[in-house]
C-alpha cells in the first residue's frame, strides 16, 4: 500500500508548473556561473612560497625591476616568476595599465590628480603615476 506521504508528495510534484527550455538553460547557466569575487590568482612567490590571492582584493600591481608586487589593502605579495604582462593576461579586463610599471583595479574608487599626474586608490597611501601614454586608457577604464 502507498502511504499518505507519498500521495501528498506526488500531488505537490504534479502541481509544479512546466518549465520552458529557456528557463532550464538560464538555470543551468546560473549554476555554472562562478561569481567574480571568488576568482583567485595563484602566484608563485619568491622562494618556495605560493600565494592564492582573491582578485577582487587586489588594488594595484607594481613592477620594480624584475620583481612584481601585488598589493591589496592589507598585504603585499612579491614574485619574480612573472612579468607584468603575464600577470595582466591572468586578470580580468578591469585591470588596466596607468603606467608601464603599474596595473590598477578600476573597480576600486580612484581619484585622479591632474597637477601631479597621479592617482590614488581609496585605502592606499601611495600615489600611483599616470603616464601620458595611458591617460586616455585610464579615463575610459574608469568610466566603464
Amino acid at each position: 500500500p502507498i502511504s499518505r506521504n507519498y500521495i501528498r508528495l506526488w500531488d505537490e510534484w504534479a502541481n509544479v508548473p512546466p518549465y520552458t527550455k529557456d528557463d532550464i538553460i538560464n538555470r543551468i547557466k546560473d549554476m555554472l556561473c562562478v561569481p567574480q569575487e571568488s576568482h583567485t590568482l595563484d602566484i608563485k612567490g619568491i622562494g618556495a612560497f605560493r600565494f592564492n590571492i582573491l582578485v577582487s582584493d587586489i588594488t594595484y600591481i607594481e613592477a620594480e625591476g624584475h620583481k612584481i608586487s601585488i598589493n591589496t589593502h592589507h598585504n603585499r605579495y612579491e614574485t619574480k616568476s612573472y612579468s607584468l604582462k603575464e600577470i595582466k593576461d591572468l586578470l580580468p579586463d578591469y585591470f588596466i595599465y596607468c603606467h608601464k610599471s603599474f596595473l590598477i583595479n578600476t573597480t576600486k574608487t580612484i581619484t585622479y590628480n591632474s597637477a601631479s599626474q597621479s592617482i590614488t586608490i581609496d585605502g592606499v597611501n601611495n600615489h600611483i603615476p599616470v603616464a601620458r601614454k595611458y591617460k586616455k586608457n585610464l579615463k575610459e577604464g574608469i568610466k566603464s
